[in-house]
């Protein structure tokens, strides 16, 4: 009774406030000082308090999360707390203020619990005083003397807001518009269920894992099927070793003599391990199996070095790259190939990856998109498991000497210049061991890989001719790639109006304050404004205003002011947004400027600094909806995708830039579409002429959304979308089916 009537209540708080979370994967800073010595500073696990199921962010002594953001009207913070180990001291401060002018409003103390306390306390502060003002959250965990390995468990922090009625009755609508009473249901089954809970995807992966582990049933399937494929090239898995710890070793070898599709061969250069331990197990293991190829050199060579060797023995049509301490998935070269059998002339195949725990459970699964040439530009997201046609791999002049540590990313960026018959399995093929010295771990284990990275990266921008500024991030083994603008192109700047002159006023002052690219040209759209004060304000100002009096049409309003601007390049702003970053302007031109991009998107932010655009991601509720919105705005995201260009089908309207020639080429917005998803349909359109989407985040602005009308789906228009699409909804090619599709959060698809 008393676990019945937890979870009621929790699910009634569900349903009345609006929760954030400001601590998941990836989301918050992480800051300790200089005596911390665990890389594992907090984690997520799931536990019971007060008779439900709660996610517990873990804390170690001497480390601290960091949370900026606007707090809303009506807002609070609330989590439970104890200590897990030892005795600290958890510090909650409100600060309001920025470098020196900081300053600390309201702590909170939770002083002197003892390690073996079963006992869950709740902390709860009232944020109200706060509201739209910018302040940090600041959660730290104070070290007693003594008390090194303290821990303190924070269970389910959260930022609540309360919900008004209003609220529910247009998100009714709207559900009802998108999906119908299915589509309703279903994400009143969500909510119910508490999915997707904001911890969720790493809390929820175990449960995930027990679905979809193979089983033997299944492994005996596709070991028939694998030796009935038309297609059947050899693989050659390439390991250089280096005295690798040996049960870890005989894990990496079981893993491949484990493979269902059987024709492959395991070629492994030991690169002069002094470790006799190593080289007595591959070469016993080469002694039992006559697949596994394996040479010794008599001197280190790196591992550039060692894996060309590898190469060298090497006799398959693809070559696969395996580290010599983690583990294939009995499928992975099944998958790959079954892949081939549609595309034999893929080039390049990768796949979605997950790493091994120190005591070998599974965690941290990276789901990824399809191909997305500009996200390579800021990382090696490709990585684990990557199958290459070894013809090209030779022909590009393989693994170079000098780019050890990043002589994958080295060689993808030299590869995709080579071609673009790039193909990715969503699937969990990879298992990347976690050790004291692995940037599985930590990836600050090996920061010589992050300059050897950009290195990389910038020789492979030189060679395609592109200028460009190649920086490091505050992430290691994270770029930004901010290209050189060329010559001063006019961009004509599109903000539709009506009847709100502060907020235009508003919009327009931060553009003229805060934009360093100044070769633009302002015209305001007025949809028939009414009040004086609105026209009097339009009357007085130095630009054109193009007068649209006919009833509300988003697309017909800018169909008609885009044949009405000069601009070679053309950029719609909504009127309720406010510019935040200086360069903002000048970071989506940069990339306007390229051919192959057809239209380009900005970060946003609610007023309260939470995500409200960062990108938007196709089948959502059965129509479409933004990546991550509501997620903390100093959110790493999921893999660090809040802070990464990247491609997506689709960017909102409310600020997004195209060239003229693709606008036009393409008709410009489906005046069918006059209120919802006449952005989403464009994007489309230009993705179908063979054009990229591109999001860039240093592109900040403030969205007021709705601000100047209220926004319910019309049924009508989601039909009219939904049939012109079809099936083009459920397979957005950037974003995996291993997620959720059922609301605007970032979970696991069951």
């Amino acid at each position: 009774m008393k676990a019945l009537f937890a979870n009621l209540l929790r699910q009634y708080e569900r349903l009345r406030w609006e929760q954030l979370p400001i601590a998941a994967l990836l989301q918050s800073d992480v800051v300790t000082d200089a005596s911390t010595l665990s890389s594992e500073i907090w984690k997520i696990r799931e536990t019971e308090i007060a008779g439900a199921k709660s996610e517990v962010v873990v804390l170690q002594a001497g480390s601290s999360l960091r949370f900026r953001t606007r707090f809303r009207p009506n807002s609070s913070f609330s989590t439970w707390v104890r200590t897990l180990s030892g005795k600290a001291k958890l510090e909650l401060a409100i600060q309001v203020g920025s470098g020196d002018q900081i300053q600390t409003l309201t702590n909170v103390f939770v002083n002197d619990l003892a390690g073996n306390s079963q006992e869950w306390q709740r902390v709860s502060v009232d944020l109200s005083r706060f509201a739209n003002e910018e302040v940090t959250l600041l959660l730290s965990v104070a070290r007693n003397t003594g008390q090194e390995d303290a821990k303190i468990g924070l269970g389910d922090p959260r930022i609540l807001r309360q919900r008004s009625l209003r609220e529910y009755h247009m998100q009714l609508r709207s559900r009802l518009a998108e999906g119908g009473i299915r589509g309703l249901s279903r994400s009143v089954r969500a909510i119910a269920n508490g999915k997707p809970r904001p911890l969720a995807l790493f809390s929820d992966y175990p449960r995930w894992l027990k679905k979809h582990t193979l089983m033997e049933r299944q492994m005996a399937e596709m070991a028939e099927s694998a030796a009935a494929f038309r297609y059947r090239p050899r693989i050659s898995i390439l390991t250089p070793t280096y005295n690798t710890d040996p049960e870890a070793l005989r894990s990496c070898i079981r893993s491949v003599q484990a493979q269902l599709y059987s024709n492959w061969e395991f070629c492994i250069c030991d690169d002069a391990s002094s470790s006799q331990a190593t080289r007595d197990l591959i070469a016993n293991s080469a002694q039992h199996d006559s697949r596994i190829k394996f040479i010794c050199l008599p001197s280190n060579r790196g591992v550039c070095g060692a894996t060309n060797t590898a190469l060298r023995l090497a006799s398959g049509v693809y070559v696969g790259l395996l580290d010599h301490d983690d583990e294939l998935s009995p499928d992975a070269l099944y998958e790959c190939v079954k892949l081939l059998q549609d595309h034999p002339e893929a080039d390049v195949i990768y796949s979605d990856e997950d790493k091994l725990e120190r005591d070998g459970t599974r965690s941290e699964p990276f789901f990824k998109p399809d191909w997305s040439p500009e996200l390579l530009l800021s990382g090696m997201y490709t990585c684990h498991f990557g199958l290459y046609r070894r013809e090209l791999v030779e022909t590009v002049g393989a693994f170079r000497p000098g780019f050890e540590g990043s002589q994958d990313y080295d060689l993808m960026l030299r590869l995709s210049e080579s071609t673009d018959k790039i193909f990715h399995v969503p699937k969990i093929l990879y298992h990347w061991r976690k050790s004291s010295n692995s940037t599985a771990d930590d990836p600050r284990a090996k920061s010589c890989t992050t300059r050897v990275g950009l290195h990389a990266l910038r020789e492979h921008l030189q060679r395609r001719g592109i200028e460009v500024e190649t920086i490091l991030t505050d992430r290691p083994n994270s770029y930004r790639v901010k290209p050189a603008i060329r010559g001063n192109p006019l961009v004509s700047i599109i903000v539709p109006h009506k009847d709100h002159p502060s907020m235009l006023q508003n919009c327009i002052q931060s553009i003229h304050d805060r934009t360093t690219y100044r070769d633009f040209e302002l015209l305001i759209v007025d949809n028939g404004s009414s009040s004086k004060q609105a026209q009097d304000y339009l009357r007085s100002l130095p630009y054109r205003v193009v007068s649209f009096n006919q009833r509300f049409n988003f697309s017909r309003m800018n169909n008609l002011a885009v044949r009405e601007s000069k601009g070679e390049y053309v950029l719609l702003l909504n009127d309720d947004t406010e510019v935040i970053s200086a360069d903002w302007l000048k970071s989506m031109l940069g990339y306007a400027q390229w051919p192959e991009i057809g239209a380009v998107g900005a970060k946003l932010y609610y007023p309260d600094g939470s995500i409200q655009h960062g990108g938007i991601v196709l089948g959502v509720r059965g129509v479409a909806g933004h990546w991550m919105r509501r997620f903390p705005g100093n959110s790493r995201g999921y893999f660090n995708s809040l802070f990464t260009t990247r491609n997506f089908s689709a960017v909102t309207a409310a600020c997004v830039l195209f060239r003229r020639e693709v606008f036009e080429s393409v008709g410009g917005f489906d005046e069918h579409l006059p209120v919802a998803f006449n952005d989403v349909d464009l994007c489309l359109r230009i993705r179908d002429a063979g054009y990229r989407i591109v999001w860039v985040p240093e592109a900040e602005l403030y969205h007021h959304e709705t601000a100047t009308r209220p926004f319910e789906l019309d049924p009508k228009e989601v039909r009219y979308f939904q049939k012109k699409w079809n099936t083009a909804l459920l397979n957005d090619p950037y974003y995996n089916p291993n997620l959720t599709l059922d609301v605007e959060s970032l979970a696991l698809r069951y």
